[in-house]
C-alpha cells in the first residue's frame, strides 16, 4: 500500500489558501514525517504555493535529492538564510510557523534580518489534516491495535500476583516485539492498588497483590504508527466498592462513543462524559482528573484532542480514545480506554480486548 504524499501537500495547500497564507515553515518532526516519510533528525520544510523545499544537513542530503524529487532539497544553516533566500526569490512577505516546535533562540535566527517577513504562528494546521486518516494509515493502525489486542488478552490471562509492576511492563514489551510489533507506542503503565490513582504512573519494585486494582494501559508501535488500549481488572479478591466504581466508569465510556457525531467537539464529548458521572454518583465528577481521550497516530496523542474546552472537531475518518477515569487517593483508580474510528456518521470500536 503505497502512501499519497502528493495529496497530503494538495491538503496542506488548500489550508494555506484559506488562511490567505503563502507559506508554512514545517518543523515538527512528526508533520515532517506524515508529509514526506522522512524520519531522519535533522530537517524542516518550506512549503510554499509556488514550491516545495526540503532543508537538512549533510548526512541526509543526497539520500534526500534521491528520494524527494518534486522537491528543493537543500542543505540549511543555523541562522536559516537558506530559506531566507528562497522566501525573497519567491517575493514571500507572510509566512506561517509552528511556534510550539522551534526554540526561542532559532526563531530570533529565523527572523533576524527578516524585518519585512511576518511570521504567523499556525500550530495545529497540519494536525488537522493528520486528523482525518488516509486509507494507509488506518491500515498501519489497525495492526498496531491488533498486536496491542493480543498481548492485552495474553498479560491478563497470566498469573500476575507476586509480580512486580516493572516484570510485567518487560513482559509485555518483550510480547508484542515477538508478535510483531516495532515497539512500545509509549512507556506502558502497570499501577497496581493504591499507584492506580496516579494516572500516568511509572512502573515501578510495587508487588500486584490479592485485593489490588490493576490498571494497565499500553499500546503498540507499527510502521511508525500507534495504538493505546487500557484495562483493569483485580487480583484476587475485588477491592470494596469495585463493580460500582467500574460500572460508571465504563457507562461513562459507553456514553462518550455514543455522543459522536459528525462536527461535534472534543471539549463537547468530555462535557456530556463529566455530566453523566456527576448525575449518577454525585460529588464524583471531581476524581475524573484526567481528559476523556486523545487522536492515535503518528503521535500516541494527537487531534482530536477530548479535553475540557476543546475547540478539535470529530470529522470523517477521526481515529481517537474514550478513556474516561476515576481516581481516588488511597483507594486506587479505574481507567477503561479503547480506541475508535468515526467513519460514514457512525463510531466503530476498534480495539476488541475483553472488559
Amino acid at each position: 500500500m503505497t502512501t499519497d504524499f502528493d495529496n497530503r501537500i494538495s491538503l496542506v495547500i488548500d489550508s494555506l489558501n484559506s488562511r490567505s497564507l503563502p507559506a508554512i515553515l514545517v518543523l515538527n518532526p512528526s508533520n515532517i514525517k506524515f508529509l514526506t516519510g522522512f524520519s531522519g533528525s535533522n530537517s524542516c520544510l518550506l512549503i510554499t504555493t509556488q514550491k516545495l523545499y526540503f532543508f537538512t544537513d549533510s548526512r541526509y542530503l543526497e539520500d534526500s535529492k534521491n528520494k524527494f524529487s518534486s522537491w528543493i532539497v537543500e542543505k540549511y544553516s543555523r541562522d536559516f538564510k537558506e530559506i531566507h533566500q528562497a522566501l525573497y526569490e519567491l517575493n514571500i512577505h507572510k509566512i506561517g510557523y509552528e511556534s510550539k516546535k522551534i526554540s526561542q533562540f532559532d526563531f530570533e535566527n529565523l527572523s533576524f534580518n527578516s524585518m519585512e517577513i511576518e511570521f504567523v504562528k499556525s500550530d495545529g494546521l497540519i494536525e488537522e489534516i493528520r486528523s482525518v486518516k488516509d486509507v494507509c494509515e488506518l491500515h498501519q493502525i489497525n495492526q498496531a491495535i491488533e498486536f496491542a489486542d493480543q498481548t492485552m488478552q495474553w498479560i491478563l490471562n497470566q498469573p500476575l500476583e507476586g509480580l512486580k509492576e516493572i516484570e510485567v511492563s518487560k513482559m509485555i514489551k518483550k510480547q508484542l516485539l515477538e508478535l510483531g510489533a516495532d515497539d512500545v507506542a509509549f512507556n506502558t503503565i502497570v499501577a497496581t492498588g493504591v499507584n492506580s490513582a496516579v494516572p500516568h504512573h511509572s512502573p515501578d519494585d510495587s508487588i500486584i497483590q490479592s485485593g489490588d486494582c490493576l490498571v494497565i494501559d499500553m499500546g503498540a508501535e507499527f510502521n511508525n504508527y500507534r495504538s493505546d488500549i487500557t484495562r483493569t481488572t483485580f487480583i484476587g479478591n475485588k477491592p470494596q466498592d469495585f463493580d460500582k466504581i467500574y460500572d460508571l466508569v465504563l457507562e461513562a465510556q459507553e456514553i462518550g462513543i455514543q455522543s459522536v457525531t459528525n462536527g461535534v467537539t472534543g471539549g463537547e464529548i468530555d462535557r456530556l462524559v463529566r455530566n453523566k458521572i456527576e448525575e449518577v454518583s454525585p460529588g464524583f465528577s471531581k476524581y475524573f482528573i484526567t481528559g476523556l481521550g486523545h487522536g492515535v497516530g503518528l503521535d500516541i496523542h494527537e487531534y482530536p484532542m477530548l479535553i475540557p474546552d476543546s475547540s478539535d472537531k470529530i470529522l470523517d475518518n477521526s481515529i481517537f480514545t474514550v478513556e474516561p477515569g476515576l481516581y481516588l487517593t488511597g483507594w486506587g483508580g479505574i481507567r477503561i480506554e479503547d480506541m475508535v474510528l468515526f467513519k460514514d456518521n457512525q463510531v466503530s470500536v476498534l480495539t476488541k480486548s475483553n472488559k
